[in-house]
């Protein structure tokens, strides 16, 4: 019986014979009320009192004396509804009003907690979601409008690029220290709470207690917002080009830009690159076995992961491409599905006896596969797994040592660890920005003062720099 569940009806309009107060539909609801707590109706206000609840309710701000005296001295039938329209036609509803749906929104200028005390982080375009909800509200835009731009603007269909300000709804939020998977629950807390009044949060951990929801429905709309990446502010869908009324600073900015704020972009998308590379590579042996369960049709939340229990499903994704490439692993692969025995110690024989009968191959992997006898084609893709990190962890120690070292002597060794470089270029498919969302990471503190200062520099050349939309792209 909750209201958020309960579907929008038209109830019946009470009536009151013997009462002539009521003038609206909304007028007898409230007398009802009245009567049932044994009140009455006040005595209508005088012009000046009314004249003031108008402008505190819809502007914020009191009357002027002129204004105040020309409503008291205005006769006609429509005064009262000739102040009402003045007053939503001015600027400042849409500011006075605006200012609860933002709290809706969790609208904040700054990131907050940043781990750094005294430190301040601001978003640099934060104040044009500030401006969008301000605007819409004085423009009078449909609600079902108001929303589908915050949740979709960029699935619109429209080339209005004003409209992707909207999206400010789902990124001015908190930042947990970056931590993507709470930020990402966040937003989904967001939608349910400020526009459905439901608690979802409490099913991100187990089915609700007392509400009809689901860890399914959950983590059903955490799935569309990680599939929604966020890209580095200098790098946000840009709205237009602000007055730049001082040349001096203007040319400033843009010696910045170019010799500061683009070079750091540029490390800052290259670590992550790296990050992102060596997440793949040094878990190899469990996305290999998460890859091996896919393909068997075994339920992926079954497989033993040990510690890591936040491999992203876009590395396996990465990694199944590599599967599929002309590649020693690629075949190794095919022929562990090749054998007909299904598992046990009759499948461990027949991987001995083919790979003994088959001349080539990377001779490490061969010998890790002899040496372990798995039972079933999953346990052998989790066994080449198994070496490639070994050998990526080798590689690590060694450059350590050598950081001029090119390779390993050892040609199987050395083939192995190109085929890890390969990981790079099937990652390729997407943006960085885009895996870096996928992998769930929180930035190591280098790469966050990186990104920090591009974002501390934009806010103090904020007259001079491009108007930029806090928006997610696919």
């Amino acid at each position: 019986n909750h209201w958020a569940y309960r579907p929008i009806e038209l109830p019946d309009v009470p009536t009151h014979k013997d009462w002539d107060w009521p003038r609206e539909a909304i007028d007898q609801f409230v007398l009802r009320g009245l009567l049932e707590k044994g009140l009455t109706p006040s005595a209508e206000a005088d012009r000046r009192t009314l004249i003031r609840r108008a402008y505190f309710d819809l502007i914020g701000l009191p009357p002027s004396y002129e204004a105040v005296e020309a409503f008291v001295a205005d006769r006609q039938k429509n005064a009262y509804e000739r102040l009402i329209e003045r007053l939503l036609e001015r600027p400042e509803y849409g500011q006075r009003w605006g200012r609860h749906w933002l709290d809706v929104a969790r609208y904040s200028d700054t990131r907050g907690h940043t781990n750094v005390p005294g430190t301040e982080i601001r978003y640099p375009y934060a104040w044009t979601y500030r401006d969008y909800v301000i605007d819409a509200l004085n423009q009078d835009l449909p609600y079902d409008q108001f929303i589908t731009e915050q949740l979709a603007a960029d699935l619109s269909g429209t080339n209005d690029k004003e409209k992707l300000a909207a999206l400010g709804f789902l990124t001015v939020g908190r930042r947990f220290l970056d931590r993507q998977h709470r930020i990402l629950g966040e937003r989904v807390d967001l939608v349910s709470r400020g526009l459905m009044g439901i608690t979802i949060m409490c099913a991100k951990c187990h089915d609700h207690k007392f509400d009809p929801l689901s860890m399914r429905d959950f983590y059903a709309l955490y799935g569309i917002f990680e599939n929604a990446a966020e890209p580095l502010a200098i790098d946000l869908p840009e709205m237009g080009v602000q007055s730049q009324s001082d040349p001096e600073k203007k040319q400033r900015f843009e010696s910045l830009l170019n010799e500061e704020l683009n070079p750091l972009r540029h490390e800052l998308v290259e670590l992550r690159r790296k990050l992102i590379v060596e997440e793949l590579q040094q878990k190899a042996e469990y996305y290999l076995a998460l890859v091996a369960a896919a393909e068997m049709g075994t339920e992926l939340g079954k497989v033993d992961l040990g510690d890591n229990d936040r491999l992203s499903l876009r590395g396996i994704e990465i990694w199944q491409q590599l599967l599929q490439q002309d590649t020693t692993l690629a075949r190794f692969w095919e022929t562990l599905l090749a054998i007909e025995e299904e598992e046990g110690e009759a499948y461990a024989n027949e991987v001995a006896a083919v790979l003994a009968e088959e001349e080539g191959g990377n001779r490490l992997l061969r010998e890790k596969l002899v040496s372990e006898k798995p039972q079933s084609a999953s346990a052998a893709l989790r066994v080449i797994g198994q070496v490639l990190g070994s050998v990526y962890e080798r590689w690590g120690k060694l450059q350590k040592l050598d950081p001029g070292d090119q390779g390993f002597a050892d040609p199987a060794a050395e083939e192995i660890r190109q085929l890890l470089l390969l990981l790079a270029e099937a990652g390729d498919a997407h943006s960085v920005e885009e895996q870096w969302q996928w992998f769930l990471g929180r930035e190591p503190e280098s790469l966050l003062k990186k990104s920090h200062k591009i974002e501390s520099v934009l806010v103090k050349y904020r007259e001079l720099v491009t108007r930029r939309a806090m928006a997610v792209v696919e």
